[in-house]
């Protein structure tokens, strides 16, 4: 609706609602759709600041996205597998085309701790200094940064 911000982004990053996509890779049927890395980039591209990465042990040693099994007993998913490492190639691409404001990235790890490890790798390696990685400097009344302050950055949670 709008295409500029018109709000103060001075606040508290929780003093915002934050357009934000849940099963970020699934642009159909949530237990048997098929994945899509490229979804991830649609959803860049018309302004969404918060993506979910469900991840999960690949069979090669490297980590997927997928849809979990966190279904009722007997139930399956089958939704297909995507690469996690061609998912975060995707989200550096287009993380800032629609806006320099911070990118919250939401993490259900359900990784074995070598494939953490590759995760991490992939999350340094490709965003590099966009990946926020220290604590920022907040004052002494312990508010979150802003938006403002945030801008540029992908943070993980």
């Amino acid at each position: 609706q709008h295409a500029t911000v018109c709000q103060s982004m001075t606040h508290p990053l929780n003093h915002y609602f934050i357009s934000s996509s849940h099963n970020s890779y699934l642009p159909g049927h949530q237990l048997k759709g098929e994945s899509s890395v490229e979804y991830y980039a649609q959803l860049l591209l018309e302004g969404c600041r918060s993506l979910e990465l469900d991840c999960w042990d690949g069979p090669d040693g490297e980590p997927e996205i997928t849809h979990g099994l966190s279904l009722p007993i007997g139930c399956h998913s089958f939704t297909s597998r995507i690469k996690f490492e061609a998912v975060v190639r995707v989200i550096e691409r287009y993380a800032f085309v629609s806006s320099d404001y911070p990118l919250v990235l939401s993490l259900e790890d359900h990784c074995s701790l070598p494939q953490q490890a590759r995760m991490a790798h992939y999350f340094e390696d490709i965003f590099g200094d966009r990946l926020l990685q220290d604590f920022v400097d907040d004052s002494a009344d312990d508010r979150l940064p802003t938006p403002a302050d945030l801008k540029g950055y992908i943070l993980l949670k």
